[in-house]
């Protein structure tokens, strides 16, 4: 199942920068420095739009939006930085939509594939040029980087109360039920982080020695593996069946980027329960309770994408019950008991 992930281009090196990003409350001065106002983001995108190219209409009005989004997600600077971001870009969308029929960010920004594809659009172009073309598309490609802040603790996890009023409040979402609940089950039942979540595909759910799992693949082209509990596979099951080739997280949703959010406004019209929902906290739930659980410690390093130097796993230590002088004899008692270490 997860072999073809090595060869595949559907791969993001946003998942393990913005791992990073979730796991820490950005400090004060971060936000600070990095959000804007829904005026300053709407002057920037005019700014843009009245940019004219030589190149087809059709193609540039079908990617139009997709760039733009993607540039004016960066911190603005100035406009000039915003146009020459712009101005790199388009060229290649447009070649993409033409010759492939769509330009994904996820799939056409990945580095081996612009690497094959940059001579192919600008094929008359120094390599100097081109290797300038190429670090604006990789900056576009990793997004935002925000300003340098103070650490802060991660986002703590849920308690079971809390988690089950969560669960209770995707009941009340009305027509957003469903996204509700399949927004939890990747993010509390599946430990995957935001920018993991709005690429889960249908064909990353697997069944494997007797388990469902998915294979959630990184921008190396390799994956981990992350067996799911029961409820959490009722849900993604039957929408894997039928989306194989689709997102699972609100298949029909156009506002890529802020996916997430948007849908959490939605729910909170329904029901006040969701307010305390992140992605975050969701998360960070799922790996405390696999941390609770007799799983080996670089087991569930593996299943949740933590890499040596990440402080995650020790921090959330922090939050949870410490066990008592029985609790660790009889646990490691149980640890060594077919080993015959202890006789």
């Amino acid at each position: 199942m997860g072999r073809r992930y090595l060869d595949s281009p559907r791969l993001s090196d946003a998942a393990a920068r913005q791992r990073a990003e979730d796991d820490v409350v950005p400090a004060a001065a971060r936000v600070a420095r990095t959000v804007e106002s829904d005026e300053e983001q709407a002057r920037r995108r005019e700014m843009l739009l009245k940019w004219t190219f030589r190149l087809s209409p059709e193609a540039v009005e079908a990617v139009r939006e997709t760039v733009i989004a993607l540039t004016i997600r960066h911190r603005f600077r100035s406009e000039e930085s915003d146009r020459s971001l712009y101005k790199q870009t388009m060229p290649y969308a447009v070649w993409c939509h033409q010759h492939l029929g769509r330009f994904d960010p996820d799939i056409d920004l990945v580095d081996h594939v612009l690497v094959d594809r940059i001579p192919k659009v600008w094929p008359q172009h120094a390599e100097s040029s081109r290797a300038t073309r190429m670090a604006g598309l990789r900056r576009l490609r990793r997004g935002p980087q925000p300003a340098a802040g103070r650490r802060r603790r991660p986002q703590k996890a849920f308690d079971q109360r809390g988690l089950q009023d969560l669960y209770r409040g995707a009941e009340n979402a009305g027509k957003y039920k469903n996204a509700a609940h399949v927004l939890l089950g990747l993010s509390a039942g599946a430990g995957l982080n935001s920018a993991e979540i709005v690429r889960a595909r249908g064909d990353w759910f697997s069944e494997e020695h007797g388990l469902p799992c998915l294979y959630v693949p990184n921008e190396d082209g390799e994956f981990r593996v992350v067996p799911l509990e029961a409820r959490t596979a009722a849900r993604l099951r039957p929408l894997a069946k039928e989306r194989p080739d689709e997102r699972l997280f609100r298949p029909t949703a156009r506002a890529y980027s802020s996916l997430i959010s948007d849908t959490n406004l939605l729910i909170l019209r329904q029901t006040e329960l969701w307010r305390p929902f992140t992605v975050p906290r969701a998360r960070h739930t799922w790996i405390s309770r696999l941390l609770s659980m007799s799983i080996p410690f670089t087991t569930v390093c593996a299943m949740a994408g933590i890499k040596p130097g990440n402080s995650l796993p020790s921090d959330l230590v922090g939050d949870l019950d410490t066990p008592s002088t029985e609790d660790v004899f009889k646990a490691f008692k149980a640890a060594h008991r077919h080993t015959g270490a202890l006789r």
